[in-house]
């Protein structure tokens, strides 16, 4: 019978497994935000020319359209399959065994190019990922947890299937204020990995972006500092979520879910400047709000309202905290214009999809294996 690789991992910390249930953890709302969510701080306006409640983009829009331009080329993805694979106990003080999760995923990460309004693949990283806890090595040495991920990838099932093992990731068996479940302990590491993956995608296209070349990133560039990019790389570079806490929209400094709620399709939001120094250090954005499709045609309150970041790196912008009310129109209408024209069967996210996001979700998830095939390693 083939060792399986929760086997290897108990022989190389001399845990106990247990063949349990095996199941998903993942959660498509709030895979890339309530993991890492926290709230940050309105500070003022970020326009250097604030106008009325809500900006209307469609005359905009639709003279960009007709021109034929387009300043984004490059559309950045990450996305992230994980699963319970197993238990495993391990000796505590005074005999007693504690179990904990084995947490195994798939993380793909790419970065679609468009060419003469094709996309092609320009950057693609696949990883299979194991988490455990920290107790699985009580003695920190140096190279462990290295050492397990390479044994396991030596292994004759994962040599058979042509596949590794990147990496062995730990979560923290102490107890928190949240009393966070090992489960999602385990499922923040892996998601912040994926993280770790755009960043570095990011960086790898540092001398191809200019004011013509922007990359759409999927999902909130506000990283935490100490793992954040010099400010400088990100100047063409928007963050874009499809999802997002309502209870952190903010209009002058309060909390107002419903002047998002309350958008007309086809406009934005004034945009506001936001910080946290204590997690995100000197960094500051400018956020708002868009609006890509009516309405009555979507599910609830927020469906089709997508949130917009965009780090603040000039000098000028970084002293006092705005952006040029007319680049934020014109960033704004260019996005509008991306919007996707229908919902691709069931996926619920189709009002907040950008279409060439869409596609390269769609590319990145080819990588997969199935989940049968994931699961039977462990």
């Amino acid at each position: 019978m083939t060792e399986k690789l929760t086997d290897i991992i108990a022989s190389e910390t001399c845990g106990k497994i247990y063949r349990t249930g095996k199941y998903g953890l993942d959660n498509s709302e709030r895979q890339n935000s309530e993991l890492n969510e926290y709230s940050s701080v309105w500070e003022k306006s970020a326009e250097a020319s604030p106008r009325s409640k809500y900006i209307n983009l469609l005359p905009l829009s639709k003279k960009l359209s007709l021109s034929g331009e387009q300043i984004f080329t490059y559309f950045l993805d990450g996305s992230r399959r994980v699963f319970k694979a197993g238990e495993i106990s391990y000796e505590h003080s005074g005999g007693r065994r504690v179990i904990y999760p084995v947490i195994a995923g798939q993380v793909s990460t790419g970065c679609c190019k468009r060419v003469d309004k094709k996309l092609i693949p320009e950057i693609t990283k696949y990883e299979i990922i194991a988490a455990l806890p920290d107790i699985a090595d009580p003695d920190g040495i140096p190279g462990f947890f290295p050492n397990i991920a390479a044994k396991l990838t030596q292994s004759s099932l994962m040599q058979r299937r042509k596949l590794e093992i990147s990496s062995v990731l730990t979560y923290s068996t102490a107890k928190d204020f949240r009393n966070t479940s090992y489960e999602d302990k385990g499922t923040a590491a892996i998601q912040t990995r994926m993280i770790d993956t755009e960043k570095e995608i990011t960086e790898a296209l540092i001398k191809k972006l200019n004011h013509k070349n922007y990359l759409l990133k999927d999902g909130s560039l506000e990283y935490r500092k100490k793992s954040q990019l010099p400010a400088q790389n990100y100047r063409w570079v928007i963050g874009l979520s499809k999802s997002f806490n309502p209870s952190a929209c903010f209009y002058h400094g309060k909390e107002n879910p419903g002047y998002i709620a309350d958008l007309p399709e086809g406009h934005r939001t004034e945009a506001a400047c936001f910080n946290n120094p204590e997690i995100l250090g000197d960094a500051k954005f400018a956020v708002w709000y868009i609006r890509l499709h009516d309405r009555a045609r979507t599910r609830s309150a927020f469906d089709g309202v997508v949130k917009v970041e965009k780090m603040l790196v000039t000098q000028s912008e970084r002293e006092q905290g705005i952006m040029n009310s007319d680049e934020i129109d014109i960033l704004s209408a260019y996005i509008l214009n991306e919007r996707c024209p229908s919902c691709y069967g069931n996926d619920a996210r189709w009002a907040n999809h950008i279409y060439p996001i869409y596609l390269t979700e769609q590319y990145i998830k080819s990588k997969y294996i199935s989940t049968e095939a994931f699961l039977h390693l462990f």
